[in-house]
């Protein structure tokens, strides 16, 4: 509308400031998206796009508040909305920016976490149906968090790999599966214990000089350690990658 402010934060963003209720907002960012995704044709063929919205509920108690709080939920906001696929909106909610101050709050304690004994293993047993026993252990790696209490791998792993910090973490989980899976009695043969490798780890290049550093410290024989390496990580670009598994099945190590 004539009285709607537009503007152009940089890149690939832009802000609206329009007045009326939430409900107003809901329906611009639906005339937004519906606009936006109007295919173009050009000589050249049809070119589609897609956007998403983040919508930001401004009321009169938010006066004392600055422009760059208000943008930073805008941002909160229009991620949640990408998350939620092509062409979503999303309003900024209280329960957004609590997940943000946990995520911050992760990343700046991530690093370190292994020195100040946070970390640990959860296992659970491996147990053959046809023998009907257990034939070997699976470890997790878990992190004690001093406030927020037990944080699963699923929340703080993406965040090591993107922080650049997987390796230290999952040199820590080497070492400590190769110690523990040397105690382990076994009937017929060794109990193996298995550890999963996000891709983030693989990347790094450190993966074979770890592992032999594992073994050689803990005294685990090579073939008691098994290597869980995704299939994304295998069809991955990396020249690398397949050599380093090669490398991991001469040393004896499952993979």
């Amino acid at each position: 509308r004539e009285e709607d402010v537009v503007a152009r934060l940089g890149g690939g963003a832009f802000a609206v400031l329009s007045t009326g209720s939430a409900e107003d907002a809901d329906r611009l960012a639906s005339r937004c998206l519906s606009t936006i995704e109007r295919p173009v044709v050009l000589p050249s063929g049809v070119v589609d796009l897609t956007a998403g919205v983040g919508v930001v509920v401004l009321t009169a108690g938010d006066g004392h508040r600055d422009v760059e709080e208000f943008l930073v939920r805008a941002d909160l906001a229009v991620r949640a909305a990408h998350a939620a696929g092509t062409g979503s909106a999303a309003r900024y909610t209280d329960a957004l920016g609590e997940a943000a101050a946990r995520q911050d709050r992760l990343r700046a304690d991530l690093p370190g976490a292994a020195a100040r004994g946070e970390l640990g293993l959860l296992f659970q047993p491996v147990v053959s149906i046809a023998s009907q026993r257990v034939t070997g252990l699976e470890a997790a790696l878990g992190w004690q968090h001093p406030v927020l209490g037990d944080v699963l791998p699923a929340e703080f792993l993406p965040l090591a790999e993107r922080t650049g910090g997987i390796g230290e973490l999952l040199r820590w989980a080497l070492h400590a599966a190769a110690a523990a899976a040397v105690g382990l009695p076994g009937a017929d043969e060794p109990l193996r214990v298995g550890l999963k490798v996000p891709v983030g780890y693989v990347a790094t290049g450190t993966m074979i000089p770890d592992v032999e550093a594992a073994l050689e410290r803990s005294g685990l024989a090579p073939e008691q350690l098994e290597l869980q390496i995704g299939a994304d990580t295998m069809l991955s670009d990396d020249e690398r990658i397949p050599l380093d598994v090669n490398s991991l099945r001469l040393m004896g190590v499952h993979v």
